[in-house]
């Protein structure tokens, strides 16, 4: 592994993270967010020829970013008046109840 694969590899996910945001600014459950890393896994794994250069970030950005997808479909959700607060919360733990069962 070398500076170039790591930036080649990095080339390929970006499209994957512009899929992860769209996905959390329609709402999307944990097996749509899980389809686009695993497609971005893949990706990844053939632009490297299966060396593991990003698949620890595919997931902890990819979540990152369905989370700032599903932030913009609400984007008062942090104002203390709006009643809707807790739903970037109730997301957030529906997908991460979900990412612990797919460790189990």
């Amino acid at each position: 592994m070398d500076a170039a694969m790591l930036e080649a590899s990095a080339e390929t996910l970006e499209a994957y993270f512009a899929d992860l945001v769209e996905a959390g600014a329609a709402g999307s459950a944990m097996g749509r967010l899980r389809a686009i890393g695993l497609a971005a896994e893949r990706a990844m794994l053939t632009r490297t020829g299966g060396v593991n250069t990003h698949r620890g970030a595919i997931f902890g950005l990819g979540l990152l970013c369905a989370a700032v997808g599903f932030q913009q479909r609400l984007p008062d959700l942090w104002n203390p008046g709006d009643d809707r607060r807790g739903a970037l919360g109730w997301r957030y733990s529906e997908w991460s109840d979900h990412a612990a069962q797919s460790w189990l």
